[in-house]
This record gives structure tokens, sequence and C-alpha cells, in this order.
């Protein structure tokens, strides 16, 4: 039985000099360690920038859409720099600089998403049912 709910994982997406070099550092990962960790690459597992993850209605998917089109429509390009990374065991990670605009974008983002914000999903709201049991959690 297909959820009443879908996960969603708003997001930038960086250029793909950044992309690249995510990847690269990801594929160092130790896989025996953690078999679990994210092999960033390809189509299910680009390297992002998440803005908002939550549970959204099936039913209020297209409104809430609309209204987070709206935010990105009123946006100017922006630039992001990064400050930093790291690596852990199952994650690799590159730290952005809180710049005024990126705040912005994401407090905005947070407002336009709240009302359609479910706090319970489970595995069947993610694509293919493919989430991590701490992903499901409210």
């Amino acid at each position: 039985m297909p959820s009443d709910l879908v996960a969603v994982d708003i997001a930038i997406l960086p250029p793909t000099p950044v992309s690249r070099l995510a990847i690269e550092l990801s594929t160092a990962l130790p896989r025996e360690e953690s078999p679990q960790g994210l092999l960033l690459g390809g189509d299910d597992y680009l390297p992002h920038i998440t803005l908002l993850q939550q549970f959204v209605s099936v039913d209020a998917m297209d409104t809430f859409l609309d209204r987070i089109g709206d935010v990105v429509r009123a946006r100017r390009p922006m630039a992001l720099r990064g400050t930093g990374g790291g690596m852990g065991s199952n994650a690799v990670w590159i730290s952005i600089e809180r710049t005024p605009a990126l705040v912005d974008l994401h407090q905005q983002m947070l407002d336009a998403a709240l009302p359609f914000d479910r706090e319970r999903g489970d595995a069947l709201a993610f694509v293919g049912g493919d989430a991590r049991d701490a992903m499901c959690s409210g």
C-alpha cells in the first residue's frame, strides 16, 4: 500500500567542479567498515546542500511545489563559498559560509514549507521505499 506522504529534500546542487570533488571524496570512504555509507554519484546520490527535509501529504504536493517554486523564482543567483570540509566513516561534507542571502533563502523555504510539514512518515514515503530508520522518525 503506497504512503499518503512523500519525503521531500529541497536542496541546492553545486556546480560540476564541486560535485566532482565531493564524489571523489566519497569514493575514499572505507566501505568495509561502513557498508551503509553514502557513496555519491550517479543520478541517485547527488552532492547537494540541503535546505530542508520534511514529509508532505501527497494531496498537498502540487500546492507545496508551487510555494517552493515561488520562493526560488523570486531569488537572484547567489555565490556560495566553501569554508572547510571533512570526511567521517560514512559521509563527506563541505561547510558552506552562512551568508545573509543563504540564511534568507533558507528561512523563506522554511516559512513556505511549514504549513505542509507532516511529523511522521515511513519508508514507503521515500522513492523505492529506500530510507534509513532514523529518517522516518519525526
